[in-house]
């Protein structure tokens, strides 16, 4: 436990990968192009944690709340494209909680999001997660085992990622004869940006206000700017793994 406000180092990019995952999975969203007032879940991800500095801990601790969650909603729960985002802000400021003695208030957690969700519904969906799980906010040695080995089974798979594609894109040497074909490296790649998007579903959200995103959608038009993260954020080869966990 700490006495003040969480000031860490940042999270690892595979902790990221996992708890984006575990976002994505909660309940069945349709595709966040659906509103353009709301930012990509990998984006939104990143950019709280690094704006509010929790810290690797608390970010695990989040991803065993999400799993809590996940096997407390029925399986037929289909939410809004902002469901994710929300169940994550909620289990986030609960592990921060959880970890520390002293930590924001809610009104600074309305500042991490750039004012996407407002203190009232903030308030609102902490404690509505709260209801849903029980209560249950405990973080117990299994947990953190079956957290940490999620992680570790991630970052293996990034260093795996990284290494083929530093072999497949090394200079190549070509004959006089042999014009270099035209590289295609510079151009985006559209998948990427799409990776950890949930499959389209039809919007049926269950009776919770919790997945409902009334704020977004009436508030009007509203401009989410990530935070410039340092630059050992998720590699952009990484944005579209798929982790292997039960999140």
């Amino acid at each position: 436990m700490t006495n003040s406000v969480p000031t860490s180092a940042p999270v690892p990019s595979a902790l990221l990968a996992v708890a984006i995952q575990a976002a994505s999975t909660v309940i069945t969203v349709p595709p966040t192009s659906l509103n353009p007032q709301l930012p990509p879940l990998s984006h939104f991800v990143g950019s709280v944690v690094s704006r509010s500095r929790v810290g690797a801990n608390a970010v695990k601790v989040a991803i065993a709340y999400l799993d809590r969650m996940k096997s407390k909603l029925p399986k037929s729960a289909r939410g809004l494209p902002c469901s994710c985002h929300r169940l994550f802000l909620a289990s986030l400021i609960l592990a921060a909680k959880y970890i520390n003695d002293k930590t924001y208030k809610n009104r600074s957690w309305v500042s991490f999001t750039d004012g996407l969700f407002p203190s009232s519904e903030i308030n609102l969906m902490e404690r509505q997660f709260l209801d849903i799980v029980d209560f249950n906010v405990s973080f117990s040695d299994a947990d953190f085992a079956s957290v940490s080995a999620t992680v570790d089974s991630c970052e293996l798979r990034i260093k795996g990622i990284l290494a083929q594609s530093t072999f497949a894109f090394a200079p190549t040497a070509f004959e006089p004869s042999t014009p270099p074909r035209e590289s295609t490296l510079g151009k985006p790649c559209l998948a990427l940006s799409h990776g950890f998007l949930p499959s389209p579903a039809t919007p049926s959200p269950i009776p919770l206000s919790m997945l409902t995103c009334s704020s977004v959608s009436d508030a009007g038009p509203h401009r989410f700017t990530p935070y410039q993260v340092p630059q050992k954020m998720i590699p952009p080869s990484v944005a579209s793994l798929s982790v292997a966990s039960p999140y």
